[in-house]
């Protein structure tokens, strides 16, 4: 091999390297799938320069990428039983071994300094029916002095919620932070004709209706039905006020 083609080699080389090094340093990197998600981890344990049967184009930039890379994304939406897997003997090792290794990959991302985790069901069941705590304990240890690490989970619902099963106001925290949202609750179900209908399922809080019809904040409504639940007075009332919960075509 002469000089020239040595040379060549080399500067195309360091080009790459640069090109990589920029992208971890200025891109954030949305995982929005298990499969993604097993791609990254598989990648991120790897000597960058480890050689041995060849890999995918992606496989291949993340390998020097993922060393450097400063913010990571995560959100994933997948089945309940997969979630049960992780707390039950259930046969669904693809997400068990993978959601396992997470905390390993991130160490290894020695960089990282943002982490943001979005999680929910693909179900129309509430949240409420996952065990966070067996979702959550391998995340407990990622808090480190220079890397933000932030969960976003949905709202528990009061008549379902456990300190032992779910991170509550006054139950022992995570370790780090954890922000609610309001599930959807408004489904597409494909139908058998080829179509999509619109089915409502109701999640806490079932109230919401409230905000507009007696002008109160969302807070105001959370604070009343919670109260209901405690009290042992479920918020029949709010069956009058509920969409219909039969299949709208669209």
């Amino acid at each position: 091999m002469n000089d020239k083609l040595l040379s060549l080699l080399a500067d195309s080389y360091h080009r790459f390297i640069d090109f990589t090094e920029m992208i971890a340093d200025t891109v954030a990197i949305h995982v929005n799938d298990l499969d993604s998600l097993k791609t990254m981890i598989s990648n991120s344990s790897l000597n960058t320069h480890a050689s041995g049967c060849p890999h995918s184009v992606t496989s291949s930039l993340l390998r020097f990428i993922l060393p450097g890379l400063k913010d990571l994304s995560i959100s994933l939406r997948i089945a309940l039983r997969s979630y049960k897997a992780l707390e039950n003997d259930f046969d669904d090792m693809a997400f068990t071994s993978t959601w396992t290794e997470l905390p390993i990959a991130v160490r290894n991302m020695s960089k990282l300094r943002r982490l943001r985790i979005w999680l929910d069901h693909s179900g129309h069941s509430t949240w409420t029916m996952v065990n966070e705590r067996a979702v959550l304990s391998p995340l407990g240890s990622l808090g480190r002095n220079l890397l933000n690490v932030s969960i976003n989970l949905p709202k528990l619902h009061p008549k379902w919620e456990t300190p032992e099963r779910h991170f509550t106001e006054d139950s022992a925290p995570l370790g780090v932070p954890i922000h609610r949202r309001y599930r959807q609750r408004y489904h597409a179900i494909e139908a058998s004709n080829g179509g999509f209908e619109v089915k409502y399922e109701s999640d806490f809080p079932i109230l919401h209706i409230f905000t507009e019809l007696w002008d109160m904040t969302m807070e105001a409504v959370e604070e009343m039905e919670r109260d209901e639940w405690k009290w042992g007075n479920p918020p029949e009332v709010v069956r009058s006020f509920e969409p219909s919960n039969g299949n709208r075509s669209i």
